[in-house]
């Protein structure tokens, strides 16, 4: 054969192979189901004497032992690598809390109680506190009366609250039953009409735990309040007036302890674990930091204190896109992600709906919507579909894999215009992103919306507005570009081969 067909066959077997490769399978992440399973940690107390009420954060723990006779001392103790004596007697009523020091409350039963740290004492009067929990150096606590706060070095008093609830703190927001209070604006508002739940905070979730079917019932429920998701993660019928062992909530996690078993579930993948303890029955369960830590009670009459990691989270992309439609009668635009298997997720121009994605997670619907994909999100597509013509934003938050929330990088798009059926259609190369490079996020228009792009732009940051699309982006095309997906490549490169294979039998027949 001669060198110059030798030459044209390999270059269009490259060439039709680049084509080819847009239709390329990536690894998605895939969901399972967790069976019950082991909870397996480090011992950090064997004690004869019975031990609850136990709070962790990171390396940091505490808890109350019941000894002397008949278990009638309530002491406190705390564990930095080591375990340490903190209040003798103090009788506390409720659980110590760990944050940048220890916090315990001591003698609150007769009237004069005192909120003390491992610091130092915090607060100390006749109106009972009780129910320290504290966030860093900050400690909200509940008195005869109200709740009250250590914020920032002094007391306030934040609420007229007296219900059950104790309170909690994340940052600058308290909880205390149904309502939630800024020390940032100094407001209280109801988050909740439900006078007898539980309440914990951390960070923008809220965990809340009560009882229904006239007392027969347990449940939990989170919230979140920043994107208006809630939703029952548990209930049970026990048919008896009970409550959980203990309740709580710290990063991406939620735990609870009931009759023996610890829950835990995942605020990334949105799933329940239910686990046992090879050494006994669980009695109670805590998370803060990073660690678990958690009681056994075996047949024998010991009792262990176990700390371990939380589980590790996937690598996860969450996608909003805030519809801005002003009128009853507007139709929001949709949103729809696109694999690179062509698997879709959400919702097309007619509303269909698809759910195909492996690990695709749909949280809100409605003018804002809120997309999870976990794993491997390289190739994807997020589709943005005019329901009428409009504005919105979209927000692609790349997090990592870690014990907690990790967000890597980001794509803002703010004040899009679109019209009704229009397609916008934004692909993202963090790698780029990261480095600023040409290229890291790619933006098409499909302005009536039949299938096919019209307009390719590129940007090299992740802060897009409409200044950036009118403009053709930032060191982009700016203007008409070759835009094909998938299938386009396929029947491209296989139009391309033909062609290629048709020219090399017209050569060879020359050649005769």
């Amino acid at each position: 054969m001669r060198k110059d067909i030798v030459v044209i066959v390999f270059f269009s077997l490259l060439f039709s192979l680049t084509f080819l490769n847009g239709a390329a399978e990536w690894e998605i992440f895939s969901q399972n189901n967790r069976a019950p399973e082991p909870l397996e940690g480090t011992t950090i107390l064997t004690t004869n004497s019975y031990v609850g009420k136990i709070s962790v954060y990171g390396s940091k723990a505490a808890w109350v032992a019941y000894e002397g006779e008949n278990g009638t001392n309530y002491n406190v103790y705390g564990y930095e690598g080591s375990v340490i004596s903190l209040g003798v007697n103090d009788y506390p009523e409720d659980w110590p809390s760990v944050g940048s020091s220890i916090v315990w409350e001591a003698w609150p039963d007769n009237g004069s109680g005192v909120i003390v740290s491992s610091s130092g004492e915090i607060y100390s009067g006749t109106d009972a506190p009780i129910c320290p929990r504290s966030d860093g150096g900050n400690v909200v606590f509940k008195v005869s009366d109200g709740i009250k706060a250590y914020y920032n070095g002094k007391i306030t008093r934040i609420s007229d609250y007296t219900g059950y609830s104790c309170p909690d703190i994340s940052g600058d927001l308290a909880v205390y039953g149904p309502y939630i209070y800024s020390f940032k604006n100094g407001t209280e508002w109801k988050y909740s009409h439900d006078a007898g739940v539980e309440s914990r905070i951390s960070g923008e979730w809220i965990l809340s735990v009560g009882r229904n079917n006239f007392g027969r019932g347990v449940y939990v429920d989170i919230k979140n309040i920043e994107w208006n998701y809630e939703k029952r993660i548990w209930q049970m019928d026990i048919g008896e007036y009970y409550t959980l062992d203990s309740f709580n909530i710290d990063g991406n996690f939620v735990v609870w302890s009931y009759d023996g078993t610890a829950y835990l579930f995942n605020l990334v993948t949105m799933q329940l674990s239910t686990y046992y303890s090879p050494m006994g029955s669980i009695g109670e369960i805590d998370v803060g930091g990073g660690k678990m830590l958690w009681t056994v009670d075996d047949d024998y009459g010991k009792h262990y204190i176990v700390t371990g990691d939380v589980p590790a989270t996937p690598e996860y992309v969450d996608v909003v896109l805030t519809s801005k439609v002003s009128g009853l009668d507007e139709e929001f635009s949709n949103l729809l992600l696109i694999d690179s298997s062509g698997n879709r997720m959400g919702y097309d121009s007619s509303y269909h709906h698809y759910e195909e994605i492996s690990g695709g997670l749909e949280l809100t619907y409605g003018k804002v919507m809120r997309f999870r994909v976990l794993g491997n999100t390289a190739g994807l597509k997020y589709q943005v579909i005019g329901g009428s013509d409009g504005k919105y934003d979209l927000i692609i938050e790349r997090h990592g894999a870690m014990r907690g929330s990790d967000l890597i990088n980001m794509v803002k798009a703010t004040d899009i215009s679109i019209n009704k059926g229009e397609i916008q259609q934004y692909v993202v190369d963090w790698s780029k992103l990261a480095s600023g490079m040409d290229g890291a996020v790619e933006i098409s228009f499909d302005k009536n919306g039949d299938g096919a792009f019209d307009t390719t732009i590129t940007t090299n940051t992740g802060d897009i507005n409409q200044e950036t699309i009118d403009s053709g982006g930032s060191g982009g095309t700016g203007g008409f570009t070759l835009y094909m997906g998938g299938a386009m490549c396929l029947i491209l490169g296989a139009i391309v081969l033909v062609a290629i294979v048709l020219v090399v039998i017209l050569l060879q027949k020359r050649k005769k």
